[in-house]
Formats: C-alpha cells, sequence, structure tokens
C-alpha cells in the first residue's frame, strides 16, 4: 500500500456550486486509494474553514497566513513543504524497506509541522469572532510549544459549530503511538506488522499506510487550499482595519504581495500626534522591507535567498 504518486492538482480535482471539491474524473489506478478517497473531503473541510474567517475578517484572515514573526523573516515551512516534494521523490525511487521507513518519516514531519497547526487555529478564531493571534497556543511548563494533540483540542473547542468538520483532516491523520514510535526510532518492522515496544502493541503495517496516506492527503489539501486563497490577491489591495486592532476610526492597511505567491505582509502608517511610523505585519526580506517603505506593495517574485 505505497504513496500517491502524482499531486492533487495534476490528477484534477475542482470545486463546485456549493463549495464541494471532487474529482473531474476518477482518479488514476496509480494513485494510492485511500490517498484518493479522502483527498476531496479534506480540500472541502480547509476551504470552508478559510472560506468562514475570510467572510468575518479580511484583515484578521490576511495577518494569520502571512504569520509574522518578529525575530525572523524566514519561512520554516516553505522548508517544510520542499522537504515534502523531496522526500515523495525518493520514495517513488525506492523499493521495499526504504520505500517503508521514508514513509514512516514522512508521516512524522507532517503530524508535527507548525504552520497548519497555527493557520487552522487562527481561523477557528476568527471564524467564531475573535481576532488572530501572533501566539495561537499556550506553550507548556517549560516554555516549549504544546503537542498537536492539545493544539487539536483548542482548535475543536474554537469552531463554530458549522465548522467542526474543518478539523477532520488533522484527526484522521493523527496517531499518538505511531507517531511517538516514529519520532523516537523506537519501532520495528515486522513481516507486515509494525511492532511498538513502548506500547507493546503490534499494528498492520497496512493500517499505519493508511494514516500516512491520510496525512499526505490533508498536508497537500491544506497546501492547495492555501495556495487557491492566495492566488485571489494578485495585486496589492486596501483593506479596513477592524475596530478592536485599528489605531485610529477607519484605518486603512494595504495587502502587500509578492508577484506570483500573493501576500507576504499587512502595511499600514500609525500617525501619533502627527508623527507617522510604517507598520508592517509579515515576513520581508531587508531589500523588501525598503521597497514597502518606500511605497511598492507589489514585490518583485522571490529568488533563492542564502540563509542569514
Amino acid at each position: 500500500m505505497g504513496l500517491p504518486r502524482l499531486s492533487a492538482m495534476e490528477s484534477g480535482l475542482f470545486r463546485d456550486e456549493d463549495g464541494t471539491w471532487r474529482w473531474k474524473s476518477p482518479p488514476p489506478d496509480t494513485m494510492n486509494a485511500e490517498y484518493a478517497k479522502v483527498l476531496p473531503i479534506y480540500f472541502t473541510a480547509y476551504d470552508r474553514l478559510f472560506i468562514a474567517a475570510k467572510k468575518r475578517s479580511q484583515f484578521d484572515f490576511i495577518a494569520a497566513i502571512v504569520h509574522y514573526d518578529e525575530n525572523s523573516n524566514q519561512d520554516p515551512f516553505e522548508t517544510t513543504k520542499k522537504t515534502f516534494r523531496e522526500v515523495l521523490k525518493l520514495h517513488d525511487n525506492a523499493d521495499g524497506y526504504a520505500a517503508d521507513v521514508l514513509s514512516l518519516w514522512l508521516y512524522g514531519h507532517m503530524v508535527e509541522a507548525s504552520y497548519p497547526y497555527q493557520v487552522v487555529g487562527n481561523l477557528a478564531s476568527i471564524s467564531a469572532g475573535q481576532h488572530h493571534q501572533l501566539q495561537v497556543f499556550p506553550r507548556d511548563s517549560k516554555g516549549q510549544e504544546i503537542s498537536p494533540g492539545r493544539k487539536r483540542s483548542q482548535i475543536k473547542k474554537t469552531l463554530p459549530g458549522g465548522l467542526k468538520a474543518c478539523v477532520k483532516p488533522m484527526d484522521e491523520s493523527w496517531n499518538e503511538d505511531l507517531r511517538n514510535a516514529i519520532f523516537h526510532s523506537n519501532y520495528a518492522l515486522v513481516g507486515s506488522d509494525i511492532y511498538l515496544p513502548e506500547k507493546g502493541i503490534t499494528m498492520p503495517f497496512e493500517g499505519a499506510m493508511k494514516r500516512v496516506n491520510r496525512a499526505i492527503a490533508s498536508f497537500e489539501a491544506f497546501v492547495k487550499v492555501l495556495d487557491v486563497h492566495r492566488s485571489f490577491y494578485p495585486g496589492p489591495i486596501e483593506i479596513e482595519v477592524p475596530p478592536g486592532i485599528a489605531h485610529y476610526p477607519n484605518e486603512r492597511a494595504t495587502v502587500v504581495v509578492r508577484e506570483g505567491y500573493g501576500p507576504v505582509a499587512l502595511h499600514s502608517i500609525l500617525d501619533n500626534a502627527g508623527i507617522k511610523s510604517p507598520v508592517i505585519l509579515g515576513r520581508l526580506y531587508e531589500e523588501e522591507i525598503a521597497l514597502v517603505q518606500s511605497g511598492i506593495f507589489k514585490l518583485p517574485a522571490e529568488e533563492k535567498q542564502p540563509p542569514p
């Protein structure tokens, strides 16, 4: 029971008039059956959450997807996306044991990725009438990120009733015992099973691969839906800054976009007793900040950046 060899968009998903994602035609036989079954369901779940949050507050929606970090202009999720694609390529060229291990390693990486939880958690709060948060989830007693299980629990509590299904992709992908065994390298492949010594249990490998393919479908659905909603912003626009966040009545902010990518920041001007100061919320490189400060809000396509 392998992994998918075609990406979702290459395979032909579309959104119908009622907002449900479907296959244009039956998926190819080369595609894993579990992946093919859940992928349109996961697209629909994430898409409805994005739409609901944007309808509540476009400003908060943009702020959530640009995920500002005052300590870094680098985006770890871009590295995660590249890693995902490269590991899938390695898997396609591997056989037997190597392919099985790569599948499990990829599973652990996907279900732990912080950014999807951050965005889904933020969009859940926005859909419930709250504003975006720079830190969506509390830290644990040691100041570290809380577990994906706790993040999912918080998201489910926050989601309005009509959007509870939006966390389904994350729920159906997650298996705590499998995740822990993979990240602690504490598992054994035995014939058609996986033995987890810490729990003293044996899991059919086919069952584990269902989780892996659901995780891949969840990850791809999130990334593709995010790309779709980014594509709705081909150029900069002005939007309202909502009460409770606005520094003054009728404040407006400009959505800063990067060509071929979409929103990367929000820009506004803070007027304090006649002293005007720019406010930039987003992840921009130094040269991009200089362009924004000069009044240029459509940035050139990103070139490969050297490490900081």
